[in-house]
């Protein structure tokens, strides 16, 4: 992650796009964007539930949580699990985007989110 010191952006427009006016008029922080490498110690795999515990810490006062996978070339399944079935369906009112994922990491989220066929 690096931050651009000669950036025509300003400030406003970032705490804009983090701090969006809700319906009520008032403001809060709604949404959030996690680098998911940072989570990986020298290259780890990411594989088990602790890890996923460990990222998933505090999603659920966001509205929105922005996973991004750059730089991540597989998760486990049990990471998987946790992440997108377990949390999600104890958080409902908090929704994860992932991106930048690659085909491997897409097979297995689709893979602990899809319904088992009976």
């Amino acid at each position: 992650m690096t931050i651009e010191r000669r950036t025509t952006r300003s400030m406003k427009e970032v705490f804009d796009r983090f701090v969006p006016e809700l319906e009520s008029g008032e403001f809060g922080f709604q949404r959030t964007t996690v680098p998911v490498k940072l989570l990986q110690h020298e290259g780890d795999a990411l594989v088990s539930r602790s890890q996923a515990k460990r990222l998933i810490n505090r999603f659920e006062i966001f509205r929105e949580v922005i996973l991004d996978f750059d730089g991540v070339k597989l998760i486990g399944q049990p990471f998987a699990d946790e992440v997108f079935r377990v949390f999600t369906n104890s958080h409902p009112d908090t929704h994860l985007y992932p991106v930048n994922t690659n085909e491997d990491i897409d097979k297995m989220i689709k893979h602990v989110t899809s319904k088992p066929k009976l």
